[in-house]
């Protein structure tokens, strides 16, 4: 145990001596690292906060019940009961002219413009989810509420939805073939910097095999060389990420209050900045496997 600690201690020792006798190539090639990293995490960020400004827009189209504007608890209750027996409606919720109103006051950027109304011109609703989002099956479904009693209009969004998912979906897409594409690049420059470290090293692997060194013994400098690589491009992304938002967040915050509207930029969580500095020493990892695999 002993012999092996003592090991691995002179193959970190080893790697960071190297490691630093180059600052300048060192802090390029981290730097092309991070870039690499900063496009796709950038996409993930963007399609997160266009979610959350949204205002939390669910992706699943919804059917909007609207009661008429003299039904009593008595009818709502019907409604409800009627709702809970449907078998083809997942969920719903119920939401009361008085919450409707204090929520289309919260959006509007003059309340005052509400103000000169004489009552609550907003029926009370139900917000109702089905089990089938096709276009076809939210039509059948809306047709079956329109016939109860108390009811006086059902609104569709399917179509909406149906939009916002694709395009949702689209963006996702387009994040990750940008991710995998990048994540392949930033592969590649690490084979390129492993291979030119195994070069400009010929001769103290000669020596080394000489003196009885095993491949394993031999190689394991040049993996934590990859993984130290990937493990400081993964720091410069995060802070990269965390300094932009930091300058980006302020203009934003004008642009959504301009629309009335309450929110801030989301950055990066603990687990998100940890996952991305665990992908790039993976990727560090796995390019000086593949650059020193014939040593």
């Amino acid at each position: 145990m002993r012999a092996w600690l003592h090991s691995h201690a002179e193959s970190f020792a080893l790697t960071f001596r190297h490691f630093f006798s180059q600052p300048i190539a060192m802090s390029l090639s981290i730097a092309v690292i991070a870039i690499g990293l900063l496009f796709p995490v950038a996409g993930y960020l963007a399609l997160a906060n266009i979610k959350a400004m949204a205002g939390g827009v669910s992706t699943d189209p919804q059917i909007n019940v609207f009661l008429a504007r003299n039904a009593d608890a008595a009818i709502r209750a019907d409604v409800e009961r009627r709702l809970r027996a449907e078998p083809r409606i997942k969920r719903f919720v119920f939401v009361s002219k008085d919450d409707a109103l204090k929520d289309l006051s919260a959006r509007i950027a003059n309340p005052d413009l509400l103000a000169g109304l004489a009552g609550n011109p907003l029926p009370d609703a139900f917000l109702v989810t089905t089990f089938e989002s096709s276009e076809i099956a939210q039509a059948r479904v809306g047709e079956t509420i329109r016939g109860w009693p108390g009811i006086e209009a059902v609104d569709l969004d399917a179509v909406w939805s149906r939009r916002l998912r694709i395009l949702v979906r689209t963006g996702e897409k387009v994040v990750l073939g940008l991710g995998i594409a990048l994540g392949l690049a930033m592969l590649a420059i690490v084979v390129n910097t492993m291979r030119l470290q195994v070069l400009t090293r010929t001769e103290e692997i000669t020596v080394s095999r000489l003196f009885g060194a095993t491949s394993t013994q031999i190689r394991r400098p040049f993996l934590y060389f990859g993984a130290l690589q990937g493990l400081c491009a993964g720091l410069l992304a995060w802070g990269a990420i965390a300094a932009f938002i930091a300058v980006l967040e302020p203009m934003v915050g004008e642009v959504i209050q301009a629309y009335g509207r309450s929110g801030q930029v989301t950055g990066l969580s603990i687990a998100d900045g940890l996952s991305l500095i665990g992908f790039s020493m993976g990727v560090g990892l796995l390019g000086a496997s593949l650059a020193v695999r014939e040593s």
